[in-house]
């Protein structure tokens, strides 16, 4: 190899290689940003879950008083863990409702009531568990 194909490559290398800490930094950012996306989408998911239990138990008339306080003490947990925008509260507040209303008018004349002794119990309990 010549002396100047070698200073070529030596030349690549150390632009890449200078460029290795830049990469790293970028990495080092990028992690942490994915893991809290990562949290708030699991937190958002964990609220739609409670919002939807919550309305499946009102549906079946299992919503007991000790439920209730549960999802309350839920709810008023996973808010002060998270930083959700009361929009965002909102929204899933209407689309654990919706799901709710879906899975009651998919069960058809008097099938829900098979639903509820079973997923509207286990709600219910869920809840009062807190």
């Amino acid at each position: 190899m010549s002396g100047a194909r070698l200073a070529e490559l030596g030349a690549a290398l150390g632009a890449r290689l200078r460029a290795l800490p830049v990469a790293l930094i970028l990495v080092g950012l990028l992690i942490p940003t994915a893991w809290i996306g990562y949290r708030d989408a699991a937190s958002r998911e964990a609220l739609y879950h409670l919002f939807y239990s919550h309305a499946v138990a009102g549906k079946c008339g299992t919503l007991t008083p000790a439920a209730q306080r549960g999802f309350d003490l839920l709810r008023t947990r996973l808010l002060e863990a998270h930083d959700i925008a009361p929009e965002t509260v909102r929204e899933l507040r209407v689309a654990g409702g919706v799901a709710a209303d879906r899975e009651w008018l998919n069960r058809g004349l008097g099938g829900y009531r098979r639903w509820c002794a079973s997923e509207g119990r286990t709600a219910a309990l869920r809840l009062a568990a807190g």
